[in-house]
């Protein structure tokens, strides 16, 4: 599993590999969590109001283990896009008139990042995400808008690599730049 953390971006990763988008958990509260999930599996958990809470992995009880992400690579400029559907309805009012409604219902999301590939690295390199596209891996998008810091907002989702691609050139800085497709929902996040 990947971290694709933005503004400050990085790319993380969970140990092992997620060909399977990992469980959501709704929940009131990350240390008492009333889980119902695999024993040891890796969850992500919300609230009902849609806030990320963490991600970690649970001994049965309600006792929740904190997941820590590794750096896989740094990116040094992305882009959060959401869109919604909007769905359309006209009525007529009776006097010869219509009147149009509109609400939304499926909402979208993607991310793209571009970065630079690190000269000579096993870790904290672009590699890691091309192995992690070959292989189908689920990442997690942590997009923070406003920093890292105590108060500062981001968006938390499940997504996958949609693409990926390295380029560079002779005595020149290599360059890779990624696009990753949002899987469910994007969850707010307020850095505690």
């Amino acid at each position: 599993m990947a971290i694709v953390n933005a503004n400050c971006l990085g790319v993380y990763y969970i140990d092992g590999d997620s060909t399977s988008p990992l469980d959501v958990q709704v929940t009131t509260d990350l240390l008492t969590a009333n889980v119902d999930n695999t024993e040891g599996a890796i969850d992500l958990f919300v609230t009902s109001a849609d806030v990320f809470l963490g991600a970690g992995t649970t001994d049965g009880s309600s006792d929740v283990t904190e997941s820590t992400f590794t750096l896989a690579a740094a990116a040094t400029s992305s882009t959060l896009d959401v869109s919604n559907s909007v769905e359309e309805t006209v009525a007529r009012d009776g006097s010869c008139s219509s009147t149009r409604h509109i609400v939304t219902s499926a909402t979208t999301w993607s991310v793209s990042a571009d970065g630079l590939v690190a000269d000579g690295a096993t870790e904290d390199s672009a590699i890691e995400l091309l192995d992690m596209a070959r292989a189908g891996d689920y990442v997690i998008v942590k997009f923070a808008v406003t920093g890292n810091g105590t108060g500062d907002v981001q968006y938390v989702g499940q997504g996958l690599i949609e693409s990926i691609s390295i380029s560079g050139g002779v005595d020149e800085v290599a360059t890779y730049s990624a696009s990753i497709s949002g899987y469910g929902k994007l969850y707010k996040y307020t850095v505690a």
